[in-house]
């Protein structure tokens, strides 16, 4: 996981380039938890060796986070993808990844993965 300071420097496009095809979501799905358009992600996606703004790289730094605790709750990335795509009636019907376009969103997903690692209920 990148730090502080790299996320405060900009993080690399190749991050997000990796993210996205680990998630294997929509560019549209995917751009709005990052809080972008869709055509500011192709951008973003088209500049190899490019950096992500301070922004992108905190938002990118988030979903990485809900990844990492999404796999190490879940045991492997195909269980966790499909429980960050799936909807959840305690979310009212949206999935995990629809909730990561805001940060109250973001602590709800966050606290559903904790209970489900420390207990193997969500």
């Amino acid at each position: 996981m990148p730090d502080a300071s790299q996320v405060r420097s900009g993080l690399e496009v190749g991050l997000l380039n990796e993210l996205l095809e680990q998630l294997g979501l929509s560019q549209e799905a995917f751009a709005r938890m990052m809080g972008v358009s869709v055509r500011t992600l192709q951008r973003r996606r088209a500049e190899s060796g490019g950096q992500l703004t301070p922004a992108e790289s905190d938002r990118l730094w988030r979903l990485l986070h809900v990844w990492d605790h999404a796999l190490g709750a879940l045991g492997s990335a195909d269980a966790a993808r499909a429980w960050l795509t799936e909807a959840k009636a305690v979310l009212g019907g949206e999935s995990p990844a629809e909730r990561l376009d805001t940060e109250p969103g973001l602590r709800e997903v966050e606290d559903m993965l904790t209970v489900l690692d420390e207990t193997g209920v969500a």
